[in-house]
């Protein structure tokens, strides 16, 4: 008989992490009832996508786990990532503005992924986390998800951060500057609620759980990508990429200059289906404005990527 598998949930105290720990401990679903959150047969890694080290760490230590084990369960690690890794470069580079990728072809967005990595001066450490995960994990034996995740925003549920990175500091800059910003005209981005993405994780964990570890329908290793009102003044990339960006200037650039439009459609064929809309994106900016104003936030995007303690 297959034992329940345990599991290790990252950033359980962050924004995201602790919004899905939430909707985990509140449901009421049977597969959940008798799991353990504290070993390694899934790994959940939701703390930041652009922890190479760490990631990679994971991935060994649950194959290692896996041919010391007596547990049958297969294991699985469900990674955090970011659609950054599909833009394109219009400023600095080619521009491309009708591409749209589509995860039902999730080879294609890991080879391009790798073979941007490949490129002179091409590393991008959220996506050399992406292709780091995969490509491992598929030598090892390990199934790997990667969720390229959109902007997201909204009120988390967790007991301890309940608030994002990217919307704060667009607030910050508008208060501090008087006005927003574009870097392109063409820039597009997506985005998604925190308990709409916590749910899409619970929905793999689930299918994962329903079926014994196969996992049936979710593309795992290198097929394993699944997916206000104000005045706004031309900037510098430069200028973006040291206020915005913690000085990176690919990630500026891909942000919020590039064009990366995916279509995800795994997901919705397992079942999942956003709740949060037009409006809650429309109320989340007032909200945070308020929130902002007469005060700064005490995390950076310099904390959530690692380039600073």
């Amino acid at each position: 008989m297959t034992k329940q598998p345990k599991i290790l949930l990252t950033g359980a105290t962050g924004y995201i992490g602790g919004t899905l720990l939430h909707q985990f401990l509140t449901s009421s679903d049977p597969l959940f009832s008798s799991l353990s959150i504290s070993a390694l047969d899934i790994i959940l890694n939701l703390a930041s996508g652009f922890i190479t080290p760490g990631a990679l760490a994971f991935v060994k230590g649950l194959s290692l786990r896996q041919s010391q084990s007596t547990n049958s369960f297969p294991p699985w690690i469900l990674h955090i990532s970011g659609c950054t890794n599909l833009a394109d470069k219009p400023l600095t580079g080619t521009a491309f503005l009708e591409r749209e990728w589509n995860d039902l072809d999730s080879l294609a967005v890991y080879e391009y992924e790798k073979a941007e990595e490949g490129k002179k001066g091409g590393s991008y450490p959220q996506r050399t986390t992406a292709v780091g995960v995969l490509t491992l994990a598929e030598e090892l034996g390990v199934n790997a998800v990667l969720l390229n995740t959109s902007l997201i925003f909204g009120e988390g549920k967790g007991l301890f951060n309940k608030q994002g990175i990217i919307i704060p500091i667009l607030m910050q800059y508008i208060i501090e500057h008087g006005h927003g910003f574009s870097l392109t005209e063409e820039a597009n981005f997506d985005w998604v609620h925190v308990e709409d993405l916590a749910g899409a994780y619970l929905l793999l964990l689930k299918t994962i759980l329903a079926d014994r570890g196969k996992g049936k329908g979710i593309p795992r290793g290198k097929k394993g990508d699944a997916e206000g009102d104000y005045e706004e003044v031309e900037v510098g990339l430069e200028e973006i990429a040291e206020e915005i960006t913690g000085g990176l200037i690919d990630m500026a650039e891909m942000g919020w200059a590039g064009n990366k439009r995916m279509k995800g459609t795994v997901l919705r064929g397992l079942g999942w289906r956003p709740r949060c809309g037009e409006e809650e994106w429309d109320k989340e900016f007032g909200r945070e404005v308020r929130e902002s104003i007469g005060r700064r936030r005490l995390w950076t995007l310099e904390w959530c990527i690692g380039r600073k303690g």
